[in-house]
């Protein structure tokens, strides 16, 4: 199961936490192919962060809400854990 979890800052004050999974990722993996950016969000890793925080805030208006590159330029801290662990790890082999 992936999980992503955490919080953003706005330059508001205003602090908002998240919760996403696959969907928010799969959809940084689309903004990432649109934007000649590689997938994996080693060379872009503060990109990668605030777009996962982005779809997972939005999710329930995607299509209508402020764009990413907007609601990013509000953003005064990001903080995201993340979470992938494999639920049918191989057992140990036999001895």
């Amino acid at each position: 199961m992936i999980e992503v979890k955490g919080s953003v800052a706005l330059e508001n004050g205003a602090v908002q936490e998240f919760q996403g999974g696959p969907w928010a990722l799969s959809q940084w993996e689309r903004y990432a192919q649109r934007n000649n950016i590689d997938s994996d969000g080693q060379k872009a890793p503060m990109t990668w962060m605030l777009y996962i925080a982005y779809a997972s805030l939005h999710r329930a208006e995607w299509g209508k809400c402020e764009g990413y590159e907007a609601w990013s330029a509000k953003v005064v801290d990001v903080d995201l854990d993340v979470n992938d662990a494999n639920p049918t790890q191989k057992a140990a082999p036999a001895e």
